[in-house]
């Protein structure tokens, strides 16, 4: 279910809002009344206490990190939107720095996009906000950001008596720049041919490796 959140406060980011949903939908009576309702999520594999949901916020293009105190709250069925409407406003209310979000029902049409995102929603579990949070932050901060590259070597990495040894097999020593796509772990790599050659570019993908990333 597609609900409209509104009086959010409009210096909260969307992470305290998170929260104050997570304090609704993962507290036991909201998860007992799931359960008395004969609510499942993946046919019974994926229990209660780990379901999942999706924030955004409508925020202000020329009002730096403000939002417009108004957002969309993605529910994986239809029926724990019914019961969540139910219980944020009585028993249960979400809140940021104090103040009660109000949560307004939307019609059942939605974009596929939204329809697949709910599809992946019911599948997968939630996710501490903490965790989702130095994520965006980390991915955020790398995505602005390169590093100059003076050299680029092509090779490969054995081992020889325990000791890790790269060997490079070509190099192109010109100048380029390096960014780190942290959400697909890749290096990006984009080399220009400097003049008097013709202007031309060369972008090169390189893998990471989760544990590369820390």
């Amino acid at each position: 279910m597609e609900i409209q959140i509104r009086y959010i406060p409009e210096t909260a980011d969307k992470w305290e809002v998170v929260r104050a949903i997570s304090s609704v939908v993962h507290h036991p009576s909201f998860t007992k009344a799931m359960e008395e309702g004969n609510i499942q999520l993946v046919k019974g594999k994926m229990p209660l206490e780990c379901m999942n949901f999706d924030v955004e916020l409508d925020m202000c293009e020329n009002r730096g990190l403000r939002n417009k105190t108004t957002g969309t709250l993605l529910l994986p069925l239809w029926e724990i939107g019914n019961l969540f409407l139910e219980h944020a406003t009585t028993d249960l209310p979400a809140r940021v720095d104090g103040k009660k979000l109000k949560f307004y029902r939307r019609g059942r049409g939605m974009y596929k996009e939204k329809v697949k995102k709910l599809e992946v929603l019911e599948k997968t579990r939630f996710m501490d906000p903490a965790t989702q949070e130095k994520r965006e932050s980390t991915s955020f901060q790398l995505r602005d950001g390169f590093t100059t590259v003076r050299a680029l070597h092509l090779g490969f990495v054995f081992k020889e008596k325990g000791t890790k040894i790269f060997s490079s097999e070509f190099k192109l020593q010109m100048y380029g720049q390096l960014w780190i796509d942290y959400e697909k772990k890749l290096f990006r790599i984009l080399v220009r041919v400097p003049p008097p050659l013709p202007s031309a570019s060369c972008v090169l993908n390189i893998p990471l490796s989760s544990e590369s990333l820390g």
